[in-house]
């Protein structure tokens, strides 16, 4: 064995005969009391900084409502690019004017109308279509979407379909 590993060998040899003589040998004091207030001390510690943070967090949380309606608030003021919950009669208005010589053609089922950001989409025999996209059924082109019917297009031929009510 080298020098280092003796040196190793016996501080592990001190430290276990410590150990051996503090745990069987040393005369034990009855601590019961000590620990039992130290358990104490802990819970109590540790309950207050439990309120403390309850608290704090609590304080954080309303700060942060309070902004998000601040928030709100001034969203809710300011004016809209596009209100949902206004009729848009201006492409009403110009499909019926276009659709003065409409055809009436079976086989379409105009059930639903979606509207995402400014993109238009019509739900015809279950499928989503936008303006400008042609019906590969048929050949029909979407000329116009309104949540009460669409205007499609073939050759010279237009047709309307109604909303589908239930």
């Amino acid at each position: 064995m080298n020098k280092r590993e003796k040196i190793i060998l016996i501080l592990t040899f001190m430290v276990s005969v410590y150990g051996l003589i503090d745990f069987f040998v040393l005369p034990k004091n009855n601590k019961s009391t000590d620990k039992g207030q130290a358990i104490a001390r802990t819970n109590k510690s540790i309950a207050e900084f439990a309120t403390q943070s309850m608290a704090e967090i609590s304080k954080f949380e309303n700060l942060i409502q309070q902004n998000h309606m601040k928030t709100l608030i001034s969203k809710i003021e300011s004016d809209w690019e596009h209100d949902p919950f206004a009729k848009t009669l201006d492409s009403e208005t110009f499909a019926e004017q276009d659709v003065s010589s409409s055809v009436q053609v079976p086989g379409f089922v105009y059930s639903g109308y979606m509207r995402v950001g400014d993109v238009l989409f019509a739900i015809i025999n279950g499928v989503e279509y936008r303006p400008g996209e042609i019906i590969p059924e048929n050949g029909y082109k979407v000329i116009t979407i309104t949540p009460k019917k669409v205007v499609l297009q073939k050759n010279t031929d237009r047709v309307v379909i109604r909303l589908k009510e239930e």
